[in-house]
């Protein structure tokens, strides 16, 4: 019997699921072979360069450092994060995953000094991940280990554009959110943007300071 979850996956999902596969079990060319696809699948399918192609690059970086490859494992995963930072904000969960495969390339590389600067920024966004988690078990939603990778899903899409009709939502937050369901919104930000409206509601109904103090 087929699994039914295989017709609804795309090449670039198949690409990186056995490029995984490969990978785990230390068949590094064909690891290899799949990742490089995935990128230039990504790069057709989605439109030049956004987080499928990014996500398909740190594999590749990876597969290259286990190959002794470090030169070239460098370049792709900073031209990784060079595309995360160019769609996300820099202190964003989506760029957790290339910054700590970033630190490991540097450290085998012998560049501690570098990667020192870096680890700081990886510190900073695992402790955001751990009160991310915190948040995630106030409104009872579970998000999978690949979040920043995966497309944003129609449930969560239609959650948003729900809350979007909310009159306590800032009018700012509302043009920043409409322009991010225009592009090729992710699991993750799509889960992020939720938590941050909801908490813009909750904080609406709040007693203001000034009400405090009276």
């Amino acid at each position: 019997m087929i699994d039914k979850t295989i017709l609804s996956m795309s090449l670039w999902d198949i690409l990186q699921k056995e490029g995984k596969e490969f990978l785990e079990d230390s068949n590094y060319e064909e690891a290899f072979s799949r990742f490089d696809t995935a990128v230039q699948t990504a790069q057709k399918q989605y439109g030049g360069e956004g987080p499928r192609t990014a996500t398909s690059m740190r594999y590749l970086a990876v597969v290259m450092s286990k190959q002794d490859k470090l030169d070239d494992a460098l370049i792709n995963i900073e031209k990784s994060l060079a595309i995360l930072e160019n769609t996300f904000d820099k202190e964003s969960l989506a760029l957790l995953k290339t910054l700590t495969t970033y630190v490991e390339i540097l450290e085998l590389r012998g560049e501690k000094d570098k990667a020192g600067d870096l680890y700081n920024r990886v510190e900073a966004l695992k402790a955001k991940e751990v009160q991310q988690k915190t948040t995630t078990e106030l409104f009872a939603e579970e998000i999978p280990d690949n979040a920043a990778e995966l497309p944003m899903t129609q449930d969560q899409k239609d959650r948003i554009e729900e809350l979007l009709k909310r009159d306590e939502i800032d009018i700012g937050l509302v043009a920043e959110v409409k322009k991010g369901l225009e592009g090729e919104a992710t699991y993750l930000w799509a889960h992020d943007i939720q938590n941050l409206m909801r908490k813009e509601i909750v904080k609406s109904f709040l007693p203001k300071e000034e009400d405090e103090k009276e």
